[in-house]
């Protein structure tokens, strides 16, 4: 739960976050998705793979593990080392970034060298402190360092 709504990771660890519509039971992807597609692909020819050169960017972890909230932050854990925050309801300094998620690249530890294994399995938010697990070790982020941490990331990826 999530400012009133239910979110959980779609099926398989790898697909969409998705957001439950309770008046249109629907699940709604809050993932921003970018798809390029290399134009110079002959689909014509009988040889050629008319997906070759079809890219999807999202931009969140690749693999999405956990999902945790403060009350104020949505929080999603997965294949990075980090975990990202979600803009889509974040407010300022930002506004509303619609589907946007940005990595958390904080002061987890000296070095990185905590988050040299990636992947952050879970994570929980308790009080003003958010504890994710990773590989290496049991990690905690202060929250009140969070625009700091996000200030200087794009919320969607680049397409180039």
């Amino acid at each position: 739960m999530h400012k009133g709504k239910i979110y959980v990771i779609g099926q398989y660890s790898s697909t969409s976050i998705l957001e439950y519509d309770e008046a249109l039971d629907l699940w709604n992807p809050i993932d921003s998705v970018i798809e390029t597609y290399d134009e110079t692909i002959d689909t014509t020819d009988p040889f050629a793979d008319p997906y070759r050169g079809h890219r999807v960017y999202k931009n969140g972890p690749y693999r999405r593990f956990s999902l945790a909230s403060d009350g104020k932050h949505l929080f999603v854990a997965g294949s990075d080392a980090a975990p990202y925050v979600y803009m889509g309801d974040y407010g300022p300094p930002y506004g509303n970034e619609e589907k946007g998620w940005r990595w958390i690249f904080g002061n987890f530890c000296s070095h990185l060298i905590c988050l040299a294994h990636a992947a952050s399995f879970d994570m929980v938010a308790v009080g003003d402190t958010l504890y994710v697990a990773n590989w290496e070790a049991l990690l905690k982020f202060p929250l009140k360092d969070l625009d700091e941490a996000i200030s200087d990331q794009e919320s969607y990826p680049s397409i180039e």
